[in-house]
This record gives structure tokens, sequence and C-alpha cells, in this order.
């Protein structure tokens, strides 16, 4: 995991009313973010609640700052914890405009095509610039959001605006608890940071970039999957979509084994060391993708009406 996908990660779990986070939620990924400038000292916490011996203490902070350490007291008691490191107690403020502007760098736009003012909407939406595709004519925006799932309508509403260009690309932080709609408005498709990078976390993947990216034809009625970007394309599909990790994995094994009848999911978890059953692997909407087939109907296919 490259330390961009990591830092929007971790802007992505702060609430959406604070601009604060502990260093305790941060990950292994803390010194790398500070060393970068994403991330600012900003004070200590003074206090806080824990539940010890099954009762709810209020603890006071000491803090220590020659020494670099702090002590925890035990409000109304007489009971401290010995001395800790201070860098426990800091807090940090995320600076995500020199995030925003590192990862546009990354990108590697064209000067008149990076954005000048790339925050859409205040801490949730920024359009990072409109990247051209192996040197041709065409230009993809590229977008990112941040909790896109507690800001859907106003995020989907700003990149339904015409003034926006169409068949974009738009970052999400996580694919787990993320409601999308069947299609994203004026023909933006979904990605991830894990998708887009080479292994070296520097390097631009143009092969799934362009793949994810690439308009569709829904006319042509072509079934297709991408292997490298986990891009999956159904008949009766509004769009293209995009799988990672187990899903990707599963679907995989479906799309080589095509031709055959259906595949038990014994079979399946097996291969792909995926969850128990379709619901567990793709949720409650798992029927979208398969077909159960079979006397047993414990096997599965593509729901493809060609295949």
């Amino acid at each position: 995991m490259t330390c961009f996908e990591k830092f929007h990660k971790v802007i992505e779990r702060i609430p959406a009313d604070s601009l604060r986070i502990m260093s305790d939620q941060i990950g292994s990924g803390l010194r790398e973010f500070l060393r970068r400038g994403w991330l600012v000292a900003d004070g200590f916490v003074c206090s806080r609640s824990s539940f010890r011996y099954g009762v709810e203490w209020d603890e006071e902070i000491i803090i220590d700052e020659p020494t670099g350490t702090y002590r925890l007291l035990w409000v109304d008691s007489r009971f401290s914890i010995s001395p800790k490191p201070i860098e426990d107690v800091i807090v940090y403020v995320p600076s995500v405009s020199i995030w925003i502007d590192d990862l546009s760098n990354m990108f590697g736009f064209e000067p008149s095509r990076k954005s000048r003012n790339p925050e859409l909407i205040p801490g949730n939406l920024w359009h990072l610039g409109d990247l051209r595709i192996s040197k041709s004519s065409r230009f993809v925006p590229i977008y990112l959001a941040r909790q896109f799932e507690a800001k859907k309508e106003v995020i989907l509403e700003e990149l339904g605006n015409r003034i926006r260009s169409e068949c974009g690309m738009v970052i999400l932080a996580n694919r787990e608890g993320i409601s999308l709609p069947a299609q994203l408005p004026r023909g933006h498709q979904v990605a991830y940071l894990e998708q887009l990078f080479l292994t070296d976390g520097h390097s631009l993947d143009k092969h799934v970039l362009e793949q994810i990216s690439s308009p569709y034809d829904l006319s042509e009625g072509k079934d297709y999957f991408d292997e490298r970007s986990g891009t999956l394309m159904l008949s009766h599909f509004d769009a293209p979509r995009v799988f990672i990790g187990r899903q990707k994995s599963v679907i995989s094994l479906l799309w080589k084994n095509r031709g055959i009848e259906a595949l038990k999911w014994a079979d399946i978890r097996r291969e792909c060391g995926c969850g128990k059953d379709p619901h567990s692997v793709f949720g409650a909407n798992w029927s979208e993708l398969l077909d159960r087939r079979g006397p047993t109907r414990g096997r599965y296919r593509l729901r493809a009406p060609k295949f």
C-alpha cells in the first residue's frame, strides 16, 4: 500500500465534523506523513475516559515536554501510570491541500491541465486535473472523494454538473461500507489508488487507467473482464464495474470458467479463499452478478445470457 493510499484511508476515518486526529488512529505511515508535511502537530490530549476493571475512569494527562513523556492520573483516585512516550498523545491536523498537490504531481498532469483550485466540495470532493491518455487527444478528468457514503447526495450532484467533463474517474478510499449507484452521473467511473499505481508506488499503471476510463458503447452489448484493473462489463450492466481483493479473485475465476455450466461454491471458496457464500463476498445484491444453478442450487456462474 502506497503512502498516498494510506493517507487517503486516514482522512476517510476522521469524523466529518472534525479536523483533528490522534496518533493511534494514523497507523504505520505517521513518520512518512510528517516528513511530507501531510500532518501537522497541534497540541496534546489533556484528558480522556477509559474502562478499567469494569469501571469507567476519568484520566488526566500530565505532559512533561522536557523529558518527552506523559503520565496518566486517574481523577478522584491515588493511582497514576508510569511515564509513556509523549508521541502517543499528540493531536494532529491533516494538511489535505499539500497531499492533494503531491498526488496531482504523481499523476503527471500537463501544466495547463492541472487544476488550480481543486476543492469542489470543502473536505469531500476535489478535481485534480485532466489527464491525457497515451499521447492521444483524449483527456480524463480525475476526481478524488472523501467520505462518499456520508456526502453521497452532494457529491453526485456536483459530479453531474454540466460544467464538468464527462467520462471521468472518481477515486474512493474504500469499497467496504459504500453503496454505489448503478451508474455515476455523466459516465464517470469509480477507481481506487491501489489500482492506479504499479507496485513501486510511484509509477502510474497506464493500462489500468485506460481500461477503467475507456468510453463504452452499450449498443455493442460486449461482455468483458480486464484482469489487471478488475473491470467487468456484462450485458445487463448500465456501466462497467470495478472489483478488488477477494471480489476480483472470484470474478476472475468465474470469468475464466465461463464456458462451464456452473462452479460449486465450495470450489470457488477453496480457490479464492473467500467467504462461505456469495452474500458474504458481494453483499445483498450478489444476484446482480451471479446465477445460481444445479439441483442443489449450490453452483454459480456469472449472470450473462451469452454464457
